[in-house]
């Protein structure tokens, strides 16, 4: 997992589809994919 600040429209672009991605497999709270998820969506 890498979260980092998004700085341009393209970064923002991927932050989105990878927010989708994760939400679509619905992940389990406590595993990797689920902080990714959580994370991402505090910095879109």
């Amino acid at each position: 997992m890498k979260v980092k600040p998004i700085r341009t429209r393209k970064e923002h672009k991927e932050a989105l589809l990878r927010v989708q991605e994760l939400f679509d497999l619905d992940p389990k709270e406590g595993t990797a994919q689920f902080d990714e998820l959580e994370l991402l969506a505090m910095v879109v």
